[in-house]
């Protein structure tokens, strides 16, 4: 079945222009005993998605756009969109500083005003370091959010959305997921004009255009197997000629 990364990939790598920074880590893989916290929101444009089921994931280590696995147990939005993630979950690698790169998804739910749910509705924040996540955390899921981590982790992401690389400590991806944050600010989910360090212009009206093409599917309703009719334009006028 056709979903929302499938459809942006392509999407992106026609119309976005590159940034790039970069970071190492060497993460290791014992399990962490603490607990760790983060609280966020769901939205599709400016409505916030009910009951998305949201889940951490940490990036696999036996291929690209394979082996990713959930941390903890996944949560459902509330009325507001915001759900909490709050000791749900432990990070897997204490004993090198939590450095496993993970990310956010929300899946399914109702995106209100007048919708029903929506089978279709995928999207997904790229958040870094486990070990950067604290309590006081704010995490926004949005179509933003989802437009920069496609186009910066689509050389490891599978159709599905699954990310992974060789190994916890594969340059490419840190590297990947920094650039996520060259372009957006997960915290509010708005995408960037400049990079965090001032060095570098990104493309924010195309981040922006892209992730306004794609709230028309976020907002309608779908069933399984049977996408709305906004999600089926927006499937085959992201689709390259030869896909």
């Amino acid at each position: 079945m056709r979903n929302i990364f499938a459809a942006i990939s392509p999407a992106v790598l026609f119309l976005m222009i590159g940034c790039s920074t970069s970071a190492v880590t060497d993460p290791g893989k014992t399990v962490s005993p603490l607990a760790v916290a983060g609280n966020g929101s769901v939205h599709g444009g400016q409505q916030a998605v009910i009951g998305a089921t949201v889940q951490l994931w940490q990036v696999g280590t036996t291929g690209y756009g394979a082996g990713a696995a959930a941390l903890g147990t996944s949560t459902l939005s509330q009325a507001d969109g915001s759900f909490s993630i709050t000791n749900l979950y432990h990070c897997s690698d204490a004993a090198s500083g939590d450095n496993t790169l993970v990310y956010i998804t929300a899946t399914g739910g109702n995106p209100g005003s007048g919708f029903g749910p929506n089978n279709q509705l995928l999207m997904m924040a790229a958040l870094g370091r486990c070990g950067n996540l604290t309590p006081a955390t704010f995490i926004s899921i949005n179509e933003v959010t989802t437009v920069a981590a496609v186009y910066a982790l689509a050389q490891f992401m599978s159709p599905s959305g699954n990310i992974g690389s060789y190994g916890y400590s594969s340059t490419g991806l840190t590297n990947a997921f920094a650039t996520v944050n060259s372009l957006v600010n997960v915290t509010t989910g708005l995408a960037r004009a400049t990079t965090p360090n001032g060095n570098g212009v990104v493309p924010q009206a195309e981040l922006n255009t892209l992730a306004n093409t794609m709230a028309f599917c976020i907002n309608s309703s779908s069933v399984a197997g049977s996408p709305s009719a906004a999600c089926a334009s927006y499937f085959l006028a992201s689709t390259p000629g030869a896909g």
